[in-house]
């Protein structure tokens, strides 16, 4: 079978920059943004329409105690309108249009070097998702033409929100240099569907602290590191796809790595 169809869109950028002193500046955009329609592999299905974005971004990036401190700021707010989504239906991947959504959001990073062995650096995001304007038959609940009201729900994978911690400190000897680094994520609670199911795709709020120990040839030609990840042993899903299973289906799910420790070696020809 054949299938043919077209989309096309026209998209543009305005964007201005301020440097308030040589070490700080202010930053603004506005644009659009265009995804294009398609086809699924199924004979009778219809096309999906095209994505369209229009995104606005304000914020400052900054340099403070000569170039020892870094602190970015950004404040975002993206307008979907037939947002693209991909789902299951009848046991088979689709993709459907959302009708609108809206993503608005703030994120915050700042980098230090208080002295050259130390580097401290840290990030901080909050971020609404939701669909403004959308309605769906759940594939799960078995009944067909009973739309639910979608509207309000949390986009997929959009933790309100995420913290991110890490430090660094590398001895320097004769032979050569040893790195210790640590890093902490904290995330909040989110959901692996616009349906927002905490029964069967949700991943609560967790954390996640890695650490490593690395050290380096003074020649840099070989070195050995251990690291040890997930020292919470947390169980953290990555996705979860449930399905219908009066239709024969089963869920399924991916996980993140458990507690894992490695040691590895490297030489560098």
């Amino acid at each position: 079978f054949t299938k043919e169809s077209s989309w096309s869109a026209v998209t543009w950028k305005l964007g201005a920059d301020w440097w308030v002193t040589e070490d700080s500046m202010l930053y603004a955009s506005l644009s659009t943004g265009f995804k294009s329609g398609g086809f699924l592999q199924q004979k009778n299905d219809v096309p999906y329409d095209e994505e369209e974005v229009l995104a606005w971004e304000i914020g400052s990036k900054n340099r403070f105690f000569d170039d020892r401190l870094q602190a970015n700021v950004s404040a975002f707010f993206y307008e979907y309108t037939d947002m693209q989504l991909r789902t299951i239906r009848d046991l088979t991947s689709a993709v459907q249009n959302a009708g609108e959504a809206e993503i608005k959001g703030l994120e915050i990073e700042l980098l230090a070097r208080p002295f050259e062995a130390l580097e401290l650096s840290a990030a901080f995001a909050y971020t609404d998702a939701k669909f403004v304007s959308y309605t769906d038959d759940d594939p799960l609940d078995g009944l067909a033409n009973t739309p639910l009201a979608l509207s309000g729900n949390d986009l997929a994978r959009s933790p309100e929100y995420t913290a991110n911690l890490s430090a660094a400190y590398t001895w320097q000897c004769a032979w050569g240099s040893l790195t210790s680094r640590v890093n902490y994520y904290w995330s909040d609670e989110l959901y692996f569907s616009a349906y927002n199911r905490k029964d069967v795709d949700y991943q609560d709020s967790y954390q996640r602290t890695d650490v490593n120990v690395t050290f380096n040839s003074a020649d840099q030609i070989w070195y050995v590191s251990l690291a040890a990840r997930n020292l919470e042993n947390a169980e953290v899903a990555s996705n979860i796809a449930p399905e219908n299973t009066t239709l024969g289906g089963s869920p399924r799910a991916q996980w993140q790595e458990p507690q894992t420790v490695s040691l590895t070696a490297g030489y560098h020809f």
